[in-house]
């Protein structure tokens, strides 16, 4: 007997996927949400909590919670140890850091020592196929806090700690 036309065909189990991790589009498009979300959270709160926002290859997300403050490790440290421990396939770091540009920026002097230095929300957005940063400077004024202009990673290199986290070479997505 012929199935009935009105009846959905029949698909096989074995070519159903579960979830997926996020394409670029998708997960950038994320990733400025979430730098919406922290910066409305810093001006509200007057600091944020460094946290990562991972996606895992199997597709499920995690948000993880971090505590560096007096940690003797870098951020960057603990990312490469929870790409690895998490299986992760992309994620947004967002934490507290010091900036420093121009003239002032050095290879020799951290940015947390130097005198020239600016607090600034970093928000890391890293996909194995791209990567993108913001970096908003802000300072406490009167008890509430002060948004500077930000700083887009838009035609700027990105290397250091953080974005080999995810295939363990510089310079490379």
């Amino acid at each position: 007997m012929a199935p009935d036309k009105k009846d959905p065909p029949k698909h096989s189990p074995r070519g159903k996927k579960g979830p997926q991790p996020p394409t670029l589009t998708e997960f950038m498009q994320e990733a400025q949400h979430l730098r919406d979300i922290a910066l409305a959270m810093l001006q509200a709160d007057g600091h944020h909590a460094p946290l990562v926002i991972a996606w895992r290859q199997d597709g499920c997300q995690e948000v993880i919670a971090l505590s560096l403050h007096g940690s003797p490790v870098s951020m960057g440290t603990v990312l490469k140890g929870l790409v690895r421990l998490h299986q992760v396939h992309s994620f947004v770091a967002i934490a507290e850091a010091w900036m420093t540009r121009g003239e002032s920026a050095s290879l020799e002097v951290a940015p947390s020592q130097s005198p020239e230095r600016e607090q600034v929300l970093s928000i890391s957005a890293i996909h194995p196929e791209g990567r993108r940063g913001w970096f908003v400077p802000f300072a406490t004024e009167g008890g509430r806090v002060v948004l500077g202009t930000p700083v887009d990673s838009t035609g700027m290199t990105l290397g250091g700690g953080i974005p080999e986290a995810l295939n363990g070479q510089e310079g490379r997505p």
